[in-house]
């Protein structure tokens, strides 16, 4: 397990020519793992970063704030309990495709049947009327730093942590006029290892594991 300074100071000493800071200061390193870091979030389910949070439904409130440090729903984790105690799955949709499925997406209901995200909230559908409103919402979500200092130690498992180095090294041999091709290699390196990463988890996971990206999901956020 390193420290975001252990390996700034790692990829630093790969690099070879700049022992006296000179050519890239601290900063820009540590900027660039924050860059690499950010990537290797969003490309993984890591249970690492997995969280719970509750939500208390509000009667004809349709969407709210989700958690502190909330970065994306896990999408097969949504619970409703009603005031009964009976328990019953909320299923993930995008916001498009239940405005194309329902004319009237403000109507209300017992209890949710829909979760969507918008890009600063969670929807529900139907809208939760005073009935739901006595039930609570239990669901997941995956929490990362935003910025890593170099007193940190990246969240995801220490065995990716050189994956970092790879990615650093591309973006300082980048900014030099005529080191192209060590740059290229560098990233080389940094994709290959992160498809490493990626078939280590699926084999981990098993065969009837579906692979979910952050990374595409982010992108459709409305």
């Amino acid at each position: 397990m390193a420290t975001c300074e252990q390996i700034r100071d790692q990829a630093r000493e790969n690099l070879k020519i700049d022992p006296g800071k000179t050519v890239w200061t601290d900063v820009q390193l540590l900027r660039w793992l924050n860059e690499g870091a950010a990537m290797m979030h969003m490309e993984q389910d890591w249970k690492d970063i997995e969280r719970a949070a509750q939500i208390a439904l509000v009667n004809g409130t349709s969407t709210y704030a989700p958690a502190a440090n909330y970065k994306s729903l896990i999408t097969n984790s949504i619970k409703f309990t009603d005031s009964n105690g009976g328990i019953r799955d909320v299923k993930y949709v995008e916001l498009f495709e239940l405005q194309g499925s329902y004319n009237d997406i403000t109507a209300t209901g017992d209890a949710p049947e829909y979760i969507y995200e918008t890009a600063e909230t969670l929807g529900f559908y139907p809208v939760p009327n005073a009935t739901a409103a006595t039930g609570t919402l239990d669901y997941r979500y995956f929490d990362w730093p935003d910025t890593y200092v170099i007193a940190n130690t990246p969240v995801f498992p220490p065995q990716w942590h050189f994956l970092l180095e790879h990615y650093i090294e591309y973006r300082a041999w980048g900014i030099l006029p005529g080191r192209e091709n060590s740059a290229s290699l560098a990233l080389q390196k940094w994709e290959r290892g992160l498809g490493q990463m990626k078939g280590e988890r699926l084999r981990r996971m098993g065969p009837d594991f579906q692979w979910r990206s952050l990374a595409k999901e982010q992108k459709n956020r409305i």
